[in-house]
């Protein structure tokens, strides 16, 4: 099988180009892979898509950055029987991959020799997809400060995240959004802080903002908070990160969470939401599962241990 390194070089360290490229050429011989350096905003996307437009082999494509840069992997490969994903870890986040095991675990080239393949679901938002998570409200605030406070050398993924939080707190937030879940208009009468629709467990450098969340169920998770004060965000964040709000009798009346295979948000104004980390805004979002639509190619020694099917 064919592999593609698609390097994000503006993703985590400024040496990840080279440093990758120099690997990628230890373990493999010419012939058997090549190297691509994107060079602007969904370059991946167009990349990919255009790659597998002019091929018949198998094709594994490795996403060398973040999340943002796996999500344009990804958003590539779907709809083609003959392309694979796999991802090495060289963003700031990197959430999606701790559905199976920790960052390190996806370093060593070497474990590709003979990997696993698990089929994984997406979610189509809008014109767009996603592979981790689609947050709106407070959450897409957090990840806009979150780009800019990346642009800084000492702050990390996870204090990054962190201190995105800080500065959200001091801005305007709660907005009428309603939704609808399967066909079904849900009876909501406050204003949301934030939602969060779920294929994976984990996002914004170590939040498990779905606990229960399977890659390949067919379904999507999603939390809804309602508005409450500052002071309570910063009383509870600490057990929504860690994933301890279900059935915990002090969210009973903050979050609600919802499980289904098609959903819609709308609202009067248009509101920020972020496609596994990419800000956008609208006011309408169409939002459906696409069950098992990505072959996913993991190291030989790990498992996905949520599989259930």
């Amino acid at each position: 099988m064919k592999k593609v390194f698609v390097i994000n070089p503006a993703a985590g360290q400024k040496n990840s180009e080279s440093y990758i490229s120099d690997m990628v050429k230890k373990y493999y011989k010419s012939e058997d892979y090549e190297i691509y350096s994107t060079t602007q905003k969904l370059d991946a996307w167009r990349f990919v898509t255009k790659y597998m437009e002019n091929t018949q082999e198998e094709v594994c494509f490795f996403a060398c950055g973040g999340d943002g840069t796996l999500n344009e992997v990804v958003s590539g490969a779907y709809g083609y029987k003959n392309a694979y994903v796999a991802c090495y870890p060289s963003g700031s986040g990197n959430d999606f991959i701790k559905n199976f095991g920790e960052k390190e675990d996806f370093l060593d080239l070497s474990q590709y020799t003979d990997p696993k393949v698990v089929e994984v679901d997406l979610m189509q938002v809008n014109d767009r997809f996603a592979i981790n998570v689609c947050n709106l409200g407070f959450d897409a605030k957090v990840v806009h400060f979150l780009g800019v406070l990346r642009r800084f050398p000492f702050v990390s993924g996870k204090m990054a995240y962190n201190l995105g939080v800080i500065l959200a707190m001091f801005t305007r937030f709660g907005q009428k959004i309603d939704i609808t879940l399967d066909g079904e208009k849900i009876n909501i009468n406050n204003k949301v802080l934030l939602s969060a629709i779920f294929n994976g467990t984990t996002y914004g450098g170590g939040y498990r903002g779905g606990p229960d969340a399977i890659i390949n169920d067919g379904i999507l998770d999603i939390v809804r908070i309602k508005k409450v004060s500052r002071f309570k965000i910063a009383k509870l964040i600490s057990e929504y990160k860690n994933g301890n709000f279900k059935n915990n009798p002090v969210f009973k009346d903050i979050i609600t969470s919802y499980e289904c295979k098609m959903l819609e948000y709308s609202a009067k104004e248009p509101f920020y939401y972020a496609l596994d980390g990419e800000v956008l805004k609208n006011n309408i979002l169409s939002i459906k599962v696409l069950p098992k639509a990505i072959k996913f190619v993991i190291p030989s020694f790990l498992n996905y241990l949520g599989d259930k099917n």
